[in-house]
């Protein structure tokens, strides 16, 4: 196996499988994530930081 290749779980999250074929082979892809501070949001920031 190559060490420098990682796992990728497409099926976890609707974004992964739109974004399937730009994460896969050879691209290389930019992500930009949306945080916030606030405790109502407190679940969809940790989602999102675990994603990115």
């Amino acid at each position: 196996a190559d060490g420098n290749k990682s796992h990728i779980p497409y099926r976890d999250s609707k974004l992964t499988r739109i974004l399937q074929e730009s994460l896969g082979g050879n691209a290389r892809t930019t992500i930009v994530i949306c945080c916030s501070p606030a405790s109502f949001n407190e679940s969809e920031t940790k989602s999102t930081l675990d994603f990115g």
